[in-house]
């Protein structure tokens, strides 16, 4: 499976009132929208502020979790889009242990790989600061190809323009009439 590693655009809510995140690849050349709930969107968005909760959430917990067993998130993975729902993984590494507090011979424990909603994976991963994964697939099947390099020039090409032109390069035939102004009405105390 062909990965390419992504970055959170950002976390937001669409004009329905939907959650999603919106990842974008280095080159910034392809966008993944995925549609979140509100609560994993508030997690993703106080780890990218770098906020922590008072007290631990899902997501903190999850990791004290993985933590305790003597895990941690190597990655994420975006794998799947079956029928319109997003499938994900959260990679699992041993943790390098101190010898002193080691139990057992860690080295020979395998990689895990837990499956879960790309919602949580995202949030987790962000928390943490492990990177992003979404598969080729996936990104040909859903993601929006925005390219923002070309709409940068065409942006400055734009603002050129504008820079060059005059009010007098604009020549009207007939004068526009604006709406008479409203009087307010004033009210007697």
């Amino acid at each position: 499976m062909s990965l390419i590693e992504m970055k959170i655009a950002s976390v937001g809510v669409d004009p329905r009132g939907g959650h999603l995140v919106l990842l974008q690849d280095g080159a910034m050349k392809k966008a993944l929208p995925i549609w979140i709930g509100m609560s994993e969107a508030r997690a993703i968005a106080m780890a990218i502020q770098g906020k922590s909760p008072p007290r631990p959430l899902t997501h903190q917990l999850i990791l004290s979790i993985i933590e305790r067993f003597q895990y941690k998130v190597k990655h994420i993975i975006v794998d799947e889009l079956k029928e319109s729902t997003f499938t994900a993984k959260i990679v699992l590494e041993p943790a390098v242990i101190e010898p002193k507090e080691q139990k057992g011979n860690l080295d020979a424990r395998p990689m895990l790989e837990i499956d879960c909603r790309p919602s949580d994976a995202i949030a987790i991963a962000t928390i943490e600061g492990t990177p992003l994964l979404v598969s080729k697939e996936v990104l040909t099947a859903a993601a929006v190809n925005i390219d923002l390099e070309s709409r940068i020039k065409e942006s400055d090409d734009f603002k050129k323009f504008l820079s060059t032109i005059k009010a007098s390069d604009f020549k009207l035939d007939s004068p526009i009439e604006l709406p008479p102004e409203e009087e307010e009405e004033e009210e007697d105390n």
